[in-house]
């Protein structure tokens, strides 16, 4: 039974690049597509497809870590036109194969394709969840950064839901971030047990089991994968994220030779480092090699390696901070020989941690913004906040300081310093407010937690209803 029916021929000219940072080949391509968006939804406005496109996007890589790292390592497009999904008969797997059919017949390249949902009001029951196929390499969900990050961890690298109960004997053998027992815990991600993030400070404990449920995790924090609203990823999921990245990426992108030079490209240079050897030795760690600077002979092999700066296989021996402890299949580094007589291309075998070391490898100096650590906007993460409690709409919260500010939602009175995590007055709602920021701003007041944006004020989400409520005064 087709789940939709598409006219093909109402595609021409309607792929559109969001952002493009290398050739397809050597790049994890992205394509969005819409579902219960209207026609007239098209354009780049508020709260139409391609806008929720690029604020999704744009938060993904604002707001986490990892994302911003390699955002070059992606490419991203869109297909402007809205699907009509029936989710009480919804199948993945026949989605997936008529959009991979649809790329293909116009003649975009597709690795990923993510169906974001309307959020119009009263337009369709609310779908404010996500859902994603590992094998089928398709996303669902709310046009949400946090929720396409969780759904991305699940295709990408191939985490598990770590919020329910029980998993499968399959899912438990499968996923890289459950285990059915402490033993085959430790094989799974032992490398990473007493590491503490220093930005998220989820901490990998021994195998940790979560009360009431059945199989072992990283960490007992509430990351992304415990909780698609709020959080980031664990040291684990994070290191099988970057390794599934690596699955359709590789560090260099092209070389070329000339008769006295041999150039590289890589993906981005500031995640990819690089060093050339002459006879297994290092001696320069430019983009550009030229013979004529250096005493060779005919014999003499000329190696390129390119790694990322982030690999840290030695870390027992010389903890650099790096993302990647293990990297069992060589994804995340590339070299190329070549014979001085001929500059034809050989074998040549060399320590690759020596040469990591010997080159100075700096990671988390230019290569991340140290200050993206995840959204932190989840709903659940504010109800059990402890420095949360209901308050009166006429009796302040205890701060020490308060200043008067303008702010997209009016003029609110708040605690000098900080409107994270906090009680605000607000003028024109004559109430006080407990508000948490993140991807927009999750306030408390009138009974119920309420989701808003400069995009979409003054209209709220109210997440106990699920439905728009419009405020402008009091």
């Amino acid at each position: 039974m087709a789940l939709f029916i598409i006219c093909t021929t109402c595609f021409a000219q309607e792929v559109v690049v969001v952002e493009k940072s290398g050739h397809s080949k050597n790049r994890l391509d992205l394509i969005f597509i819409g579902d219960h968006y209207l026609e007239n939804e098209m354009t780049n406005e508020i709260g139409h497809f391609p806008h929720d496109v690029d604020r999704v996007w744009n938060n993904l890589i604002s707001n986490y870590q990892i994302y911003n790292r390699y955002k070059n390592f992606f490419n991203v497009s869109r297909i402007d036109y809205s699907l009509e999904i029936d989710y009480k008969t919804l199948s993945t797997n026949e989605q997936s194969d008529q959009l991979f059919q649809i790329c293909s017949e116009l003649n975009a390249s597709c690795d990923v394709v993510n169906i974001f949902v309307a959020q119009s009001p009263n337009r369709i029951e609310p779908y404010n969840a996500g859902t994603a196929n590992t094998f089928k390499k398709i996303t669902l969900q709310a046009p949400w950064a946090t929720t396409f990050s969780h759904e991305l961890g699940h295709v990408l690298a191939q985490n598990a839901d770590e919020y329910k109960t029980t998993h499968s004997a399959w899912s438990l053998d499968f996923f890289t971030n459950i285990a059915a027992s402490r033993e085959i815990a430790l094989q799974k991600w032992g490398h990473w047990t007493g590491y503490t993030d220093p930005w998220s400070g989820y901490f990998v404990s021994e195998p940790y089991i979560r009360e009431g449920t059945d199989y072992y995790r990283p960490t007992s924090s509430d990351t992304i994968m415990q909780n698609s609203n709020t959080g980031d990823f664990d040291a684990v999921s994070r290191e099988h994220l970057i390794l599934g990245i690596y699955d359709y990426v590789q560090p260099i992108d092209s070389y070329s030779i000339s008769s006295d030079s041999i150039s590289v490209q890589v993906v981005d240079e500031q995640v990819i480092s690089t060093a050339w050897l002459v006879d297994g030795q290092i001696v320069s760690q430019s983009k550009q090699f030229n013979l004529n600077d250096y005493v060779l002979y005919n014999d003499s092999i000329v190696t390129l390696v390119a790694w990322d700066n982030c690999l840290n296989t030695d870390y027992s021996t010389d903890d650099r901070g790096g993302w990647i402890r293990k990297d069992d299949q060589n994804k995340t580094w590339q070299s190329v020989s070549w014979q001085v007589a001929d500059l034809q291309e050989t074998q040549y075998n060399f320590n690759l941690n020596n040469i990591i070391k010997l080159s100075n490898n700096k990671f988390f100096d230019e290569s991340i913004d140290m200050g993206h650590h995840g959204m932190d906007s989840g709903y659940s993460r504010f109800v059990n906040n402890s420095d949360y409690s209901e308050s009166s709409d006429s009796s302040a919260p205890v701060q020490s300081e308060w200043i008067w500010g303008d702010s997209y939602m009016g003029w609110i009175f708040y605690p000098a310093g900080s409107i994270n995590n906090t009680w605000i007055y607000h003028l024109n709602f004559g109430t006080w407010i407990y508000i948490s920021m993140g991807e927009g701003a999750w306030c408390h007041f009138r009974g119920s937690w309420k989701w808003t944006s400069p995009e979409v004020y003054p209209y709220f989400y109210n997440y106990d209803t699920s439905t728009w409520e419009y405020f402008s005064q009091g």
